[in-house]
């Protein structure tokens, strides 16, 4: 693995906005705890971030997509629910409506959904992002609409 270039350095201490530390680049940069510190920092950031999101989504308890019974219902598109898990509509900002009878994993299926989003951890040149996102039940959105 290649060492950060001093540039690169530089800018993830922008990222994390480290003014002190920034402030202080001639005199710190090369001191070997720099190149930890950036990697601490942004993995606590990281961790926070992950927290607040799976706070905000309001998942509660919920089960491994690996856990879902596929035989029940007898009719279920395993290939639409998949793409669904793949999040290619967040791009579009599209909604998600699941509609069907009690009991045929509606909710298992929107739980597991932001949970793929909300871990789905993406590097960009920004920085990292993961994606925010709420689960709701019908009941509820239809009562706070009314």
């Amino acid at each position: 693995m290649a060492m950060p270039s001093e540039a690169e350095l530089q800018e993830r201490a922008r990222r994390l906005k480290l003014w002190g530390l920034l402030a202080n680049w001639d005199k710190l940069s090369k001191q070997a705890w720099v190149r930890e510190y950036l990697g601490v920092e942004e993995d606590e950031r990281d961790r926070r971030s992950l927290e607040r999101r799976i706070h905000a989504a309001r998942l509660g308890a919920f089960k491994a997509m690996a856990d879902f019974d596929w035989d029940w219902p007898a009719k279920i598109d395993r290939d639409q629910v998949e793409d669904l898990l793949q999040l290619a509509f967040l791009e579009d900002a599209t909604n998600v409506v699941l509609l069907g009878p009690s009991g045929i994993g509606k909710t298992m299926i929107v739980t597991v959904r932001p949970t793929t989003s909300v871990f789905a951890q993406r590097r960009q040149d920004a920085g990292r992002h993961g994606k925010t996102e709420r689960a709701t039940r019908g009941d509820r959105t239809m009562a706070a609409i009314a």
